[in-house]
């Protein structure tokens, strides 16, 4: 089992529930852990039977700046959908942090997890 770590994934998207937040762009940070079968990456050095981050990271990039979501937990979900379409994953973890979504707060992040079996 390989897995892959992304931290803090810098994308602009317009997210929120309230009016004021659907009206601009905002910046989220998405971290992943992606795991996957890399025996045969490892073994050959091919990256053509790995899993590309760069891409993955690009994906999801475009992705986020060409959606509108009203819930983290929805953007998660999409995103997860979107990786597991592209890649032969079998266990997502990701974690979107929106910095500026509480004033008293240093934070706000939701994280959400799937296991594949396919």
């Amino acid at each position: 089992m390989v897995t892959i770590l992304i931290e803090d994934l810098i994308v602009e998207t317009m997210i929120g529930a309230y009016r004021w937040e659907k009206a601009i762009s905002q910046k989220l940070l998405i971290s992943l852990n992606l795991q996957y079968d890399g025996q045969i990456a490892a073994e050959t050095d091919d990256l053509n039977v790995a899993i590309d981050y760069a891409k993955v990271s690009a994906q999801i990039q475009t992705y986020c700046a060409n959606q509108q979501c009203a819930l983290l937990e929805k953007l998660a979900l999409d995103i997860i959908k979107l990786l597991k379409e592209h890649y032969p994953l079998q266990k997502i973890m990701i974690k979107i942090r929106k910095p500026q979504a509480l004033k008293n707060a240093k934070d706000l992040a939701i994280s959400m997890e799937q296991t594949f079996t396919d």
